[in-house]
């Protein structure tokens, strides 16, 4: 059986990507988790304002920052119940494209438009670098909400023990997606990118 090397990412590493990471974690899997926006965006105390800080900024700094900003707010809200998940996991959240060397078997995203700056991102990297190796992306289109990271981060562990599965998952991909579409009733979107 092949070990895998999977990538999770959502927009900020906050909380569908994190919530899969720690999943997959837990069942030890090597898993690394990511965003793709320019910054991390947290809400803030009203639906106009955002909490917004810099990929690389400690989970720890920013537990600081809303507890002293309102901790009654921010415990209320569950936004400090992930950050202390998250930083349990990991120190900070990372940002896909400053990866250096992108090698993952997997990668996961959870809505289209990660999915398409995934894509953009490799292709961009393909231009530099001359391997053949691919690597699997995969959507499980989720909104972003503690409740549906939740049930997503379930269907991630699906996913990956789906493919765990097959020793040649390479030949059998479109196969192993159909079988995992039929399974979540649902159409999804993939792709298969090099490296």
């Amino acid at each position: 059986m092949t070990t895998l090397k999977i990538a999770v990412v959502c927009a900020s590493n906050m909380n569908r990507s994190m919530r899969a990471h720690e999943m997959l974690k837990k069942h030890d899997y090597d898993v690394s988790s990511f965003g793709t926006n320019n910054e991390v965006r947290l809400p803030g105390k009203s639906i106009s304002s955002q909490n917004v800080y810099n990929f690389g900024t400690p989970y720890e700094d920013m537990i600081h920052d809303l507890a002293t900003d309102d901790l009654e707010f921010y415990s209320s809200n569950k936004i400090l119940d992930m950050l202390e998940r998250n930083k349990k996991i990991k120190r900070a959240p990372e940002r896909i494209q400053s990866v250096e060397q992108l090698n993952f078997d997997l990668v996961i995203t959870y809505e289209n438009k990660v999915f398409e700056k995934v894509i953009i991102d490799y292709h961009k990297r393909t231009k530099r670098i001359h391997s053949h190796k691919p690597s699997f992306l995969v959507n499980l289109e989720t909104i972003d909400s503690q409740q549906e990271a939740e049930l997503c981060a379930k269907k991630t562990l699906d996913l990956v023990k789906k493919f765990e599965k097959y020793d040649n998952y390479e030949d059998n991909f479109e196969k192993l997606i159909e079988e995992f579409e039929e399974q979540i009733n649902h159409n999804i979107l993939y792709s298969v990118l090099f490296y």
